[in-house]
């Protein structure tokens, strides 16, 4: 239970940074119209798009951003800053 009140914490700061920015995350959307999802690991974060299909878990997710504190354990994935992301950079 404590890891879940964690994550949602993290997903909190994560919306008021982004409203400090003037971006409401809840109005992100991927190309399909979901919203992304954003995951918390102690240190490290995943934000992802469900896909074209809109289900998570299916295959068919695209990694938006990430944080690896340990990339040497990296299967694959892109590492860079939701900042850029966001901003398109």
């Amino acid at each position: 239970m404590a890891a879940e009140s964690s994550s949602q914490d993290s997903i909190d700061q994560l919306g008021e940074v982004l409203g400090e920015a003037g971006i409401d995350w809840s109005s992100i959307h991927d190309p399909w119209g979901n919203g992304y999802r954003y995951s918390v690991n102690g240190d490290d974060y995943t934000i992802d798009s469900a896909g074209p299909d809109g289900v998570f878990g299916d295959g068919s997710d695209d990694l938006v951003a990430s944080k690896d504190s340990h990339p040497e354990s990296n299967q694959g994935g892109t590492a860079e800053s939701a900042g850029d992301f966001l901003s398109g950079s």
